[in-house]
Order: structure tokens, then sequence, then C-alpha cells
């Protein structure tokens, strides 16, 4: 009995060592496939996503300068407008343009999108700032000035920080 199994042993053992061996060398072969149809697909991708997002970047530039209080108070102001007028078009032109790029946070990193929310959300604050300290019956000219004003004191503007932070990101992924 012991050498029937010990003859068992002997054809079995050769079957079990290449059978392992095969199936280790398919593992190896599949998983080289697998790891080259998963580069050739994010080539293929990237071919596609990468112009979109530069695309978003570029946006997202636009959206900051156009919102930046220097410009904007250039756009908006017309002659002969009050103060709570030209503060009601400021904040209405930042909501608009901010509502209107919201699309572009999902090709961007979490920290731009972050960025691009707080210069919105300072350049709110420095017009209802600035509203807020002059006089109710006060120009639209007076306001315009005043924002000017507050904006000259800075080192530099939300808008530019953010810009400049955005074109570091930018040559990250090149």
């Amino acid at each position: 009995m012991t050498e029937s199994i010990l003859q068992a042993l002997l054809f079995i053992l050769p079957i079990i060592i290449v059978f392992i061996g095969i199936y280790f060398m398919m593992k190896k072969l599949i998983d080289s496939f697998q790891k080259k149809w998963l580069l050739d697909f994010r080539k293929e991708s990237q071919k596609t996503v990468t112009p979109i997002k530069f695309q978003a970047y570029e946006r997202i530039v636009l959206f900051l300068e156009r919102i930046s209080l220097e410009n904007l108070v250039m756009r908006i102001y017309v002659g002969g407008m009050s103060r709570s007028k030209l503060h009601q078009e400021l904040l209405k032109a930042i909501r608009t343009e901010y509502e209107h790029n919201l699309s572009q946070q999902v090709y961007v990193s979490t920290s731009a999108w972050r960025m691009v929310r707080t210069v919105k959300e300072e350049n709110l604050k420095i017009v209802n700032t600035a509203a807020s300290s002059l006089p109710e019956d006060a120009s639209g000219m007076e306001l315009s000035q005043l924002i000017l004003k507050l904006m000259a004191g800075m080192k530099q503007s939300p808008s530019r920080t953010a810009i400049d932070y955005l074109k570091q990101e930018i040559d990250q992924h090149l």
C-alpha cells in the first residue's frame, strides 16, 4: 500500500509542479497584457482629456481676469451711476461669471478650484466693504475709486495670485 501511494505521488507531483508553473506563467502573461492595455488606454484618454483640461484652465484664467476688480469696475461703471446701483451690478457680475464657469471645476485640481472660490469670495467681500463704508447717497464714481484704492493697497490682487497658482499647476502638467 505504501508503495502504491508513493507511485501515485511520483505520478501526481510532476503534474502539480507543471500545473503551478503554467499557472504562474499565464498569470504573468495576463498581468503584462493588462498593464499594456491600461497604458494604451491612458495614452488614448490623455489625447482627449489633456486638451479639455487646458481649455478649462484657460477659461478659469479668463474668468479670474473678468472678475478682477480693476477690470470689473472699468467694465461695469457707467457715468452717473449711484453707489448702490454699481454695488449691485458688481456683485451680480461676479456671481454670474462664477456660475457660468462652475463646470470647469471638474477639470482642475481641488486646490485650484478652492483658489478660484476664494477669489470670488474675496472680491465680493472687498466690494461689500467698500460699499458699506460709503454713505448711502455716494456716487458710483466714489465707490469705484474706493475699490481701486483698496486694490492698489494690496501687494497682489486675489485674481493675480490665483492666476499665478494656475500657471504653476499647468507647468507641472507639461
